[in-house]
């Protein structure tokens, strides 16, 4: 496991991962014997952490596999998802100007779920079907993890390398020096994090102006209002 990893407590319920840090299987503890398991293909051309496949294996016996399909824009933007069980019912995402999903669809335009956000990214709202892993910021690859209640990754985002815990706005590793758990420069409402090691203003806020206390803040910093 790459250093700086979470993994969930000991036994069953680890989590496993590629060299570039991105989840390849994430098996989850249970009653049974037969671990369950989730793994994904990535788009690695794409200009955000792009899942394109995952794969879910329950924990019944005999064990069941459970398949879905991302579609999305050249650059990796989350635009719509099916599973193979029945391809025909496509889950369409809308999204706010940060990329956070407010309302999904079926192909008649019918809303199957719709989401408020609190400033920090927790979902303020009781979801009709609470829909994920797409959900928070969801259109540029921020994954909710859905893990058992008490285990290390329980509804933690993955943002690239990292993870971020917005039920107390920060991330649960360090950045790439080692100084800081900050999300966003404590901006997250105007900023954005896929990589988990660069905040960045998502392309549909661009031309934004931050506040002169903003533009302190950063001098001489990687700013990501000229980023």
């Amino acid at each position: 496991m790459p250093p700086g990893m979470p993994e969930a407590a000991p036994g069953p319920g680890l989590t496993s991962w590629t060299g570039s840090r991105k989840a390849c299987a994430r098996p989850a503890s249970g009653p049974r014997a037969v671990p369950k398991h989730k793994k994904f293909i990535y788009d690695r051309a794409a200009g955000v952490p792009a899942v394109l496949f995952s794969k879910r294996t329950t924990n019944t016996v005999p064990a069941t596999y459970q398949y879905a399909y991302y579609v999305r824009e050249p650059q990796g933007e989350l635009l719509a998802s099916f599973d193979l069980a029945d391809p025909q019912v496509k889950r369409y995402y809308h999204f706010d100007a940060l990329g956070s999903t407010v309302l999904v669809t079926n192909g008649s335009g019918t809303v199957s779920d719709s989401f408020t956000y609190g400033a920090w990214g927790a979902v303020l709202n009781t979801p009709q079907n609470n829909l994920k892993p797409y959900q928070y910021v969801g259109q540029l690859g921020y994954y909710q993890h859905s893990s058992d209640r008490g285990t290390a990754m329980h509804d933690l985002l993955q943002l690239g390398v990292r993870f971020y815990d917005r039920d107390i706005g920060r991330f649960t590793q360090r950045d790439a020096v080692g100084s800081s758990y900050s999300y966003c420069w404590d901006a997250p409402v105007t900023l954005a994090d896929p990589s988990g090691a660069t905040a960045k203003i998502p392309p549909q806020c661009k031309g934004k102006i931050p506040g002169d206390d903003y533009k302190k803040k950063w001098a001489g910093k990687d700013n990501p209002w000229t980023g």
